[in-house]
This record gives structure tokens, sequence and C-alpha cells, in this order.
């Protein structure tokens, strides 16, 4: 008779492998459904949560989501990159949809919520809405501040906007650092930057020439309103998703290049053959004329 561990020594064993082994548990619990996937993961600690919730399959762990308590729900998302939040959150009812925005920080919820009014796939609700942005009237000085005071929302450059929040410029947080703090940042910027727009697909965005100089893109609505910014680790997943599709894409243009390259060819020797003929047939016609007149 095989000896069955204790109850408490299990619950331990789970724990380690869920935290130790995230995507294998979310492959385990994804078989089991979101409801039991809930009832094992909501005595867990967010922090543990979360990365099984993200390697898990969008509809189940949307399923597992709904059964979450709406405090532990809005921690866990909170947790997660935004983009795989807000498409959990895509998943949901709309019940459960506003239970957990509800029970989000106020600028929490209104974040999200931008990013769920864009199309899904799209810059919009692809980018970081928490991206810093400063006044084009700040100093250098003062906008270094704010920098070190919100280091987080900050990426590589900071972006400029005016007071319609219209973006205005950018500026290589190295520059900034290294420029007078009495500068007043419209001398230092560069006037013209990439972007994309909120509504730009992910083929747009991967095609974008900008990713060329900038390792981040700032995004933009139809007002040419500062809204957020897509990281440069959101290229690389989209790249990813959207090679998968290239080789159809690939097959069916190689295929037509060499259906065409083939027909020309085919055309072209045609021609030859009958300009060929037509030549030949002049010679004999030429020929017959010679030997009537003999």
């Amino acid at each position: 008779m095989t000896a069955q561990a204790p109850p408490r020594a299990a619950g331990n064993l789970a724990r380690r492998y869920i935290e130790s082994h995230p995507v294998e548990a979310a492959r385990v619990l994804e078989r089991f459904g979101g409801s039991s996937a809930a009832a094992v993961l909501e005595d867990y600690p967010v922090s543990q949560i979360a990365p099984v919730a993200e390697a898990m399959a969008d509809h189940v762990a949307a399923d597992c989501f709904a059964e979450f308590e709406s405090e532990l729900g809005a921690k866990v998302l909170a947790a997660l990159d935004l983009d795989e939040a807000a498409a959990l959150l895509r998943r949901m009812d709309q019940s459960d949809q506003t239970r957990m925005l509800g029970a989000m920080p106020r600028e929490e919820s209104e974040q999200m919520g931008r990013i769920l009014s864009f199309p899904p796939g799209s810059a919009g609700s692809l980018m970081d809405p928490k991206v810093l942005s400063v006044s084009t009237s700040l100093t250098a000085g003062e906008a270094l501040e704010k920098v070190r005071a919100a280091p987080h929302l900050t990426l590589y450059y900071l972006y400029l906007v005016d007071n319609s929040s219209r973006l205005s410029g950018v500026i290589n947080l190295r520059e900034l650092m290294l420029a007078d703090a009495k500068t007043p940042l419209t001398e230092i910027m560069v006037a013209w930057v990439d972007r994309l727009l909120a509504t730009a697909d992910q083929l747009a965005i991967v095609e974008h020439p900008g990713w060329t100089e900038y390792h981040a893109l700032p995004v933009v609505d139809s007002n040419d309103r500062f809204v957020g910014a897509i990281r440069y680790e959101t290229l690389r997943r989209l790249e990813s998703q959207v090679t998968t599709e290239a080789p159809a894409t690939n097959l069916a243009v190689s295929l037509g290049e060499l259906y065409w390259v083939g027909l020309s060819g085919i055309l072209q020797g045609m021609g030859q053959a009958v300009v060929a003929a037509g030549r030949g047939q002049e010679g004999r016609d030429e020929e017959e004329r010679e030997r009537d007149d003999s």
C-alpha cells in the first residue's frame, strides 16, 4: 500500500511547484478549467498567481479571474503587463470586467479603460499609457526633477506635450541630464519624433521605420494627443506573432512572382518564335520567287 503525503505536506509541494514552474503549473490547471484553477490559486500570494495566470490560455485565465474576488483579481491584473491584463479583461463578461475595474485604484482603472477603448491588436490597445510626458514650458532642471520623482514611468526618452497634450517633441534622457538646468526644453528637444496612431494595426507597428532609431515609439490619437508609448519588448513579441503568418504570405508572393517570371519567359519565347517563324517564312517565299523567275 502506497503511503499518502499529509495534506499540509502536499500543499507545500504544490506551492513550491507553482512557484518554481509557473508555466507547467498553468498547463496542469488548464485541464481542469477556470473555476478549478481559481479554487487552487486564490489562496496563493499575488506574486505567485500572476506568472501562472500569464502563462494560461487567455480564455481559461479569464474564466479563472471571473471566479476571483474583485480585490484579488484587481491586484493580480495590476501585476501583469498592461496588454496582457487588457487581453484578459476583454475576454470577461461585461459585469466581471466592470467589477475588476471598479476594484482598481482610480488612476489604474482609467488607464486600463483607455486601453480597452481601442480596437484589440491596435497600437492603443498595446501601448503603455503610464509613460511620463512633460510640458514644453519646463526647463531641463524642472523636467529632470519629474523624471527623478517617477523613474518607473520613464522610458529611454522624455516626451514633450503642449497645453492641449499634443505631442510636440522628444528628448533623450542622456541629453537631458547633460543640459544646463535653466535651459528651456524647447531649445534642446527634437521637434519632430516618429509616432504611431493609436488605431495602427500590428503589421503597421512592426513595419514602422521609427524602430531603426528609437527603442520606444509614442502613440497619439487622431488629434495628435500623446496617449502612451509602445515599448521595444512589445515590438519583439509582435514580430514573433506577425512572422507566424508571414510564410504563407511570402509563399503566395513568391509563387506569384515565379508565375509572372515564368509567364514573361513564355511570352518572350513565343514572341521570339513568332519572329523567327516570320523570318523563316519570308526566306522560303523569297526562294520560291527566285525559282519562279528562273
